[in-house]
């Protein structure tokens, strides 16, 4: 085989393999979906999504959340039943500010996109 030829096949080989790694890099690491993504596409779908708590209100044991990323607001209703099971040491120290992971269904009500989280599946970041 040609020098020329091998130069070439190693060159090649190099430029696929960074354009591999370049991708495996952006895709790694982010397991969420930024709010600005969440869209009438997902209802019905589970995701899960990060952000600072922006708003919180109580009523009859539920919490209504707006939750604030870096691109857009999102409404997430924690039932009651779902507030129970993760007890009131998460009532406690949940605030204005504190940043959730939560994975849960994407809904629709009164034309508003909102996410119903799963049980368990909201995690406090510190």
């Amino acid at each position: 085989m040609k020098e020329s030829s091998l130069k070439k096949i190693t060159l090649a080989g190099s430029i696929i393999g960074l354009v591999f790694l370049y991708f495996v890099s952006v895709n790694i690491g982010q397991d969420y979906v930024k709010i600005c993504e969440i869209g009438e596409k997902d209802i019905g779908s589970i995701i899960t999504t990060m952000g600072f708590i922006d708003e919180m209100n109580f009523n009859k044991g539920h919490i209504f959340i707006t939750l604030k990323d870096e691109t857009g607001t999102i409404r997430v209703v924690i039932w009651n039943e779902t507030v129970n099971s993760v007890g009131n040491e998460f009532r406690n120290k949940i605030e204005r500010g504190t940043l959730l992971k939560l994975r849960g269904e994407v809904k629709k009500y009164e034309s508003q996109i909102e996410i119903i989280p799963n049980k368990n599946e909201i995690e406090i970041m510190t």
